[in-house]
C-alpha cells in the first residue's frame, strides 16, 4: 500500500469533492515513476504513450515496481514529482493514468491535468494577499488537520 492507496478509500471518480482534492494533492507531491519508450538521453525524456478512447495517456505509478509489475517486465522510466509531470504532460495535452489496477487508479484527461498544473503554479495577486485575523472555522479545521499533519511529517 502507498500513501496515495492509503487516501483511495473509493475509486478517484466515485469520491466525493473533497477527497478527489486531497488525492490530487498527494499525486502532486508524490514521486513517480513514468513509463519511458527507451532510457532517457541527456535531459530528453519521451513518454510512453498510449492511444486511449479519450485522447493519449502517459502512465506512471507510484513506485517502479508497480509500473514493471503492471507492464509484465523491466520498463524504461523516469522518477518525477506528480506536479512536474502534471506540468509537462499539460504542454503536451495528454492525460494520465496512474495506478492501474491499484486502489488509487485514476485515469486523469488533458483537461484535468491542465487544470491541476495551472492550480499548482497559482499564486495570489499582490491586491489579494490582505492578512484579516479571523477564527477558524471548526469544519474546515476537521477537513485540513489529517492533510497537514501528513505533510508536516
Amino acid at each position: 500500500m502507498s500513501a496515495l492507496d492509503d487516501l483511495a478509500t473509493s475509486p478517484f471518480h466515485d469520491a466525493e469533492a473533497p477527497l478527489r482534492a486531497r488525492m490530487l494533492s498527494r499525486l502532486a507531491d508524490t514521486e513517480l515513476a513514468v513509463a519511458l519508450v527507451s532510457e532517457p538521453r541527456g535531459e530528453t525524456l519521451e513518454f510512453r504513450i498510449f492511444a486511449l478512447e479519450d485522447g493519449p495517456v502517459a502512465l506512471a505509478c507510484d513506485g517502479e515496481d508497480r509500473l514493471a509489475g503492471f507492464l509484465g517486465g523491466p520498463v524504461a522510466y523516469a522518477a518525477l514529482p506528480g506536479r512536474v509531470l502534471a506540468a509537462i504532460l499539460r504542454t503536451e495535452g495528454t492525460g494520465l493514468l496512474v495506478n492501474p489496477g491499484a486502489p488509487s487508479e485514476m485515469l486523469l484527461d488533458a483537461a484535468t491535468l491542465d487544470w491541476l498544473a495551472g492550480a499548482l503554479t497559482s499564486a495570489p495577486e499582490t491586491a489579494e494577499a490582505r492578512l484579516r485575523p479571523v477564527a477558524p472555522d471548526p469544519a474546515a479545521v476537521a477537513v485540513l488537520a489529517e492533510p497537514l499533519a501528513a505533510r508536516l511529517s
